[in-house]
């Protein structure tokens, strides 16, 4: 009988031993008091964040822990993950009791939200879950907003499914033609990247010639390397970018890395234009309905990145811009006249 206790307390004591150590739970809640902290929360559940460029909203929140960290969510995608110390969204506003309170703010123009979908003008439900990291496992209180996106602006996100890339091999047919296009002694524009060609397109809700911006988010890893040879192919042409072609409402537009000057030609204050940001992930239309009538309510935006401009289009572009040169020798420089043709396939 005491050998059979022995061996109960042992496996009692295995048992204590196996179990995982649970951290007891506490989740954040929604700061709806002004005694210890600035300010309540603006973000609750009802809350409409209006669009607008140059304020703020803010998710005020309180927990028994200074490890927190704000999710924000369209749905079923995850659009951002600010953590406290790792972005500077988030903030440690005071400490009172025990009890930490947090700040997260977010830019009312949309600018905290990559790969937001939505069109000129429409109303989108967007979700904020306040973390508490500290916590095994984690827990999160919840609230659901409303976006109002401005009506001059859209945000438009290519998936998978809406994206195509292409690998060239130098001995294929395709290849050999995009080898021979680079033998261009007038051209200065050059490709060190190891991506291949890819290929987006969507159409988006716009308001016609009033339309100020489309703001891109690219999601596919392959995409974005090829966006971001785009980007870096801006340092050595003078500005524009021709490893890579925008179509904006059928219209060609000039791309350009941001922060890059825009050559004499390109009027930045009403032509539109695109820029890229380095790492690919997001692109932006400037001055959208200037290639928009007045009664458009949708446009087709496709950018094809890392292939040469069409000897074709950059003839197009030119035309339609105030180019002061030769259009002819601008494209023939410039332009793929040999034509790569990559194969594209579509990912999804």
């Amino acid at each position: 009988m005491k050998r059979n206790t022995l061996i109960a307390v042992g496996l009692a004591l295995a048992v204590l031993v196996a179990t995982p150590t649970v951290v007891m739970a506490t989740a954040p809640s929604l700061d709806t008091e002004t005694t210890d902290t600035a300010g309540t929360t603006e973000i609750d559940g009802t809350y409409t964040q209006t669009y607008n460029e140059s304020t703020h909203s803010f998710l005020n929140t309180s927990q028994d822990s200074n490890q927190t960290a704000t999710e924000l969510r369209q749905g079923d995608r995850l659009l951002a993950n600010y953590s406290l110390n790792d972005s500077a969204n988030v903030q440690h506003v005071s400490t009172a009791s025990g009890t930490y309170y947090h700040s997260t703010e977010l830019a009312d123009d949309g600018s905290d939200y990559p790969g937001l979908e939505a069109d000129a003008g429409e109303s989108v439900t967007l979700e904020a879950r306040s973390i508490n990291l500290a916590d095994s496992p984690h827990t999160t209180t919840n609230a659901s907003y409303t976006f109002d996106v401005g009506p001059n602006t859209s945000f438009v996100y290519y998936n998978d499914s809406e994206t195509e890339t292409a690998e060239i091999s130098t001995w294929s047919v395709s290849g050999l033609a995009a080898s021979l296009s680079s033998v261009n002694v007038f051209s200065d524009d050059s490709n060190d990247s190891e991506a291949g060609p890819a290929r987006v397109e969507q159409e988006i809700g716009v308001n016609g010639d009033s339309q100020d911006e489309i703001i891109v988010t690219v999601a596919n890893s392959d995409a974005q390397d090829s966006m971001a040879a785009v980007y870096d192919a801006s340092d050595t042409s003078g500005g524009v970018a021709y490893l890579g072609t925008a179509m904006v409402n059928g219209e060609v537009v000039p791309m350009m890395a941001e922060g890059a000057d825009a050559p004499d030609w390109v009027d930045t204050s009403e032509d539109a234009y695109m820029t890229i940001e380095e790492d690919g992930q997001t692109a932006t239309v400037h001055n959208a309905g200037a290639v928009m009538d007045s009664d458009d309510t949708t446009a087709t935006v496709e950018i094809t990145a890392n292939e040469k401009m069409d000897f074709g289009d950059a003839q197009s572009m030119y035309k339609a811009y105030d180019y002061d040169g030769s259009v002819w020798y601008a494209a023939f420089s410039n332009g793929e006249y040999f034509g790569g043709n990559p194969d594209y396939e579509a990912v999804a």
